[in-house]
């Protein structure tokens, strides 16, 4: 037995870097038994993760912020319905968070030097928590 379900359209992928996220967005289903949505996300090489699971066909938008820099995001969503074993997925949709640019080589005079810098970053890092998750600007190091 097949059905002719509708087809479900994930229609935004936006990646923010001030929530550190993804907010997707679809249509709503308009097909018969609806069950759920699953947002689900894959990385390049990594199986399919169901990110939420939403029962209320009214929703049409998740904000997903278990994501890491640096790492090509694809999402899908999947319409289950009361009927079992029966679903219909979206296209995918994928973008890249955080994209390493370049990288930079530092050359020390001194293992005195790494050290300082070695320091001055462990400090940016530990102020980051008082200055509302923004670092502050570098002070001079010597």
């Amino acid at each position: 037995m097949s059905f002719d379900l509708p087809a479900v359209s994930l229609t935004t992928v936006g990646f923010d870097s001030e929530c550190i996220c993804a907010r997707l967005s679809w249509a709503a289903w308009e097909g018969p038994r609806f069950s759920s949505y699953d947002i689900v996300r894959r990385t390049q090489g990594v199986v399919d993760t169901v990110v939420a699971s939403i029962g209320d066909v009214q929703a049409t938008a998740l904000v997903d912020s278990t994501m890491d820099g640096n790492m090509v995001y694809f999402y899908h969503v999947r319409v289950r319905t009361a009927w079992p074993g029966v679903v219909a997925a979206s296209d995918e949709l994928s973008g890249l968070f955080h994209a390493l640019d370049g990288v930079v080589n530092l050359s020390f005079e001194s293992n005195t030097e790494l050290q300082a810098i070695d320091q001055t970053i462990d400090d940016l890092v530990a102020d980051c928590t008082t200055h509302e998750g923004r670092l502050p600007l570098p002070r001079a190091v010597g």
